[in-house]
C-alpha cells in the first residue's frame, strides 16, 4: 500500500488501488505477449503451403491468446478491493476464449498481401471491441458489488483503446510486410515496448470508468487525479503514433536508395512507361543503347522507337494483369541501326492501380548472332551451305509424317576422288561448292537439296516434280564441264532413286535402297540414273553370297588352280 500525497495536483493516493509493481508485471506480460505476436505474424508471411500455414496461425493465435488472457487476469486479481473475489471458471475460459479469437483474427488480417483502408478500419474496430468486451465482461461479472457506470469516463476510454488498436494494427501490418531485416529488429523491440505500454493501460482505463471509487471503495478524486489512468496509455499512443511514420521514412529512405541503385547502376537499359506508351524515366544504359539525350526520350513514344509489328494495345493489356512479359524485338538507334534486345516488362503499382510499367532492356544482338551460328553449325553443312544429314533425316521424317508423296535421289560424283588427289583437297572443296551451286539452281524451289558428306549429295523431291524431265536435266548438267579455280573440269553423276511410300514408308531403308540403286548406276556405266527394283536387291545379297564363298573356300583350301595354257594355231605360238 502506498501513502503518497498529492504530486502537482495529481493524487498518487490512487496507486493504492493500482499498485506499481502489479502494473509492471503487466506491462512486461504485454510488451512479451506483442513482441510474440509481432515475431509470429512475420514467420506466418513466409509460409507458402496452406496447411503448415493453418496449423501455424492456430498455434501462435493460442500463445499471444494466452498471453493476452494472462494481462486481462493478473489485472484483474492484483485489484486491491473490500471484496472477495469468486474464481468463476467458465468466465475464464470465456474470456480465453476470446482472446484466441481476437489474437486469430489479427494474425489472420496481418497476413493478408492487399490490405486496403476499408479492411484495416474494420479489423481495428473488431479487434478494439473484443478488448473492450473482454475486459467489461471480466469486471462487470467478478467486480459487479462495486461497478458504478459513468458514461463519459467510459467512451473517453473506449476511443483510447481504438485509437490504441488502430496504431497497433498499423504498426503490425507495417512490421510484418517490410523486408528490411535489419531495420525490422531494431525497431520491432521499440514497437513492441510502446504497444505492449499501450495494452497494458486498458484494463486499468476500464476500471475507472466501472469501479465506484468514490462510493464503495471511499476514495475520492483530488485535483487531477482522475486523469492519471490516462496519462500513460495516452503518452504511449502518441509514441505510437510516431513511430510507423518514422519507420515509414526509414523504409522509404532505403528503398530509395535501393530503387535508385537498382535504375541507375544497372547494366541493362532501364525505362519507366506510363499507360499512354510514353516514357517517363529512362537510366544511363538507356542512353547508350539508343543515342538520344534524356531530354530528348523523356515523352517519347516508346513504340515509337521498335518495329512497327509489335501490338502495343495486347502488351500493355498483359502489363495491366500483372503477368511479367518478355518480347524480343527490334529498336531503332538515332543514327537509325537497328539493334536486337529483349523487354522485360513489369507493372507500377502504386496503391492496388497500376500506373505504368518498367522496362528492362537488354542487347540481344551478339546473343541471336550466336544463336545462328549454333542453329547453322548443327543443321547445315559449314563448306556449302546446303542442308547436313541431321537436317534431311528431320525433313525427311516429316514429309513421311505427313504422308507426303516423294522421290529421295541419292548422288555421288564420278572421278571425284581422282580430281581431289590431283589438284589438292583446296580445289576439291572449290569442286564441291560448284557442284552444290549447281544442284541449287537446277532443283531450284522443286525441292530440297542437302549434302550427307564427302561427295555424296541427297536430294529430297515430290513426285510430281519430276515428271517434266527434271532427272534428265539434274544428270545432263553435270556432262558439261565446271569452271572451278579457272580450270575446266568434268565430274559427271550416278544417281539411285528410292520413291516413298512405293518402297517402303521406312526412312532408313529407303536410305538404303536409294544406295543401292546409285551403287547399280555405277556399275553400269555411271554417268545416268536409276530406280530402285527388288532385282537390285537381289542381285546385292547374291553377290554378297557369292562373295561370303569364295571367303569360306580360300580359308578352308577348297579352290583347285588348274593352269590351261594357250596355243596359237595359226603360227603355233
Amino acid at each position: 500500500m502506498f501513502n503518497i500525497t498529492v504530486f502537482r495536483g495529481i493524487d498518487m493516493n490512487l496507486f493504492f488501488y493500482f499498485h506499481i509493481f502489479d502494473i509492471s508485471v503487466v506491462a512486461i506480460l504485454a510488451i512479451l505477449t506483442c513482441k510474440l505476436g509481432f515475431e509470429y505474424s512475420t514467420k506466418i508471411k513466409r509460409v507458402t503451403d496452406k496447411k503448415e500455414m493453418k496449423k501455424k496461425l492456430l498455434l501462435f493465435s493460442f500463445v499471444v491468446g494466452l498471453g493476452f488472457w494472462s494481462i486481462y487476469t493478473y489485472a484483474c486479481l492484483s485489484l486491491d478491493v473490500p471484496i472477495v473475489a469468486e474464481t468463476n471458471y467458465i468466465l475464464l475460459l470465456l474470456v480465453f476464449l476470446l482472446c484466441f479469437l481476437g489474437a486469430y483474427f489479427t494474425l489472420y488480417m496481418a497476413k493478408a498481401k492487399e490490405f486496403k483502408w476499408w479492411k484495416y478500419i474494420i479489423s481495428s474496430i473488431v479487434v478494439s471491441m473484443m478488448f473492450i468486451g473482454i475486459t467489461t465482461i471480466g469486471y462487470w461479472w467478478t467486480f459487479r458489488e462495486l461497478i458504478y457506470f459513468k458514461p463519459v469516463s467510459f467512451s473517453i476510454s473506449c476511443l483510447i483503446i481504438v485509437t490504441c488498436i488502430f496504431k497497433l494494427m498499423k504498426f503490425l501490418r507495417q512490421i510484418t510486410n517490410e523486408d528490411e531485416e535489419v531495420v525490422k529488429k531494431s525497431w520491432l523491440n521499440i514497437g513492441a515496448i510502446l504497444c505492449g505500454i499501450s495494452i497494458s493501460g486498458i484494463p486499468y482505463l476500464l476500471l475507472t470508468s466501472l469501479l465506484d471509487f468514490k462510493g464503495v471503495l471511499q476514495y475520492e478524486y483530488k485535483g487531477y487525479t482522475y486523469l492519471l489512468p490516462y496519462l500513460y496509455p495516452m503518452l504511449s499512443n502518441t509514441l505510437l503514433m510516431i513511430l510507423p511514420d518514422i519507420i515509414s521514412d526509414r523504409m522509404l529512405s532505403t528503398t530509395t536508395v535501393k530503387y535508385k541503385s537498382l535504375f541507375s547502376h544497372n547494366p541493362n537499359a532501364v525505362f519507366s512507361v506510363d499507360l499512354k506508351g510514353k516514357i517517363m524515366d529512362v537510366n544511363k544504359e538507356t542512353l547508350k543503347l539508343v543515342g538520344y539525350s534524356r531530354e530528348e526520350l523523356i515523352g517519347k513514344e516508346l513504340f515509337s522507337l521498335l518495329q512497327p509489328n509489335l501490338d502495343k494495345q495486347a502488351i500493355i493489356k498483359k502489363v495491366k494483369s500483372g503477368s511479367i512479359e518478355d518480347v524480343e524485338t527490334v529498336i531503332v538507334t538515332k543514327d537509325q541501326r537497328a539493334v536486337d534486345i529483349k523487354i522485360t516488362t513489369m507493372r507500377i503499382v502504386i496503391n492496388n492501380e497500376t500506373i505504368g510499367y518498367y522496362g528492362i532492356a537488354k542487347d540481344i544482338t551478339e546473343e541471336k548472332k550466336a544463336k545462328q551460328m549454333i542453329h547453322k553449325l548443327a543443321f547445315y553443312d559449314e563448306l556449302t551451305g546446303l542442308y547436313n544429314r541431321r537436317k534431311l533425316m528431320e525433313i525427311l521424317n516429316l514429309w513421311a509424317a505427313n504422308g507426303e508423296e516423294f522421290h529421295i535421289l541419292l548422288l555421288d560424283f564420278d572421278r571425284f576422288k581422282r580430281i581431289n588427289d590431283s589438284f589438292g583437297h583446296s580445289f576439291g572443296d572449290s569442286l564441291l561448292k560448284e557442284i552444290a551451286l549447281k544442284l541449287k539452281h537446277v532443283t531450284g524451289k522443286k525441292g530440297v537439296v542437302g549434302r550427307l558428306g564427302g561427295d555424296e549429295f541427297l536430294i529430297m523431291i515430290p513426285l510430281t516434280e519430276t515428271q517434266d524431265g527434271y532427272l534428265e536435266e539434274l544428270v545432263d548438267c553435270f556432262r558439261k564441264p565446271l569452271n572451278v579455280e579457272g580450270v575446266d573440269v568434268i565430274s559427271t553423276a550416278s544417281v539411285g532413286i528410292s520413291t516413298h511410300p512405293h518402297h517402303s514408308t521406312n526412312i532408313t531403308e529407303l536410305m538404303k535402297y536409294a544406295d543401292i540403286a546409285m551403287y547399280h548406276t555405277k556399275e553400269n556405266g555411271s554417268n545416268g540414273y536409276s530406280f530402285f527394283s527388288e532385282s537390285m536387291l537381289e542381285n546385292k545379297f547374291k553377290n554378297i553370297a557369292i562373295e561370303n564363298e569364295l571367303r569360306y573356300a580360300i580359308d578352308h583350301n577348297q579352290i583347285s588352280v588348274y593352269l590351261q595354257p594357250k596355243y596359237n594355231m595359226v603360227n603355233g605360238s
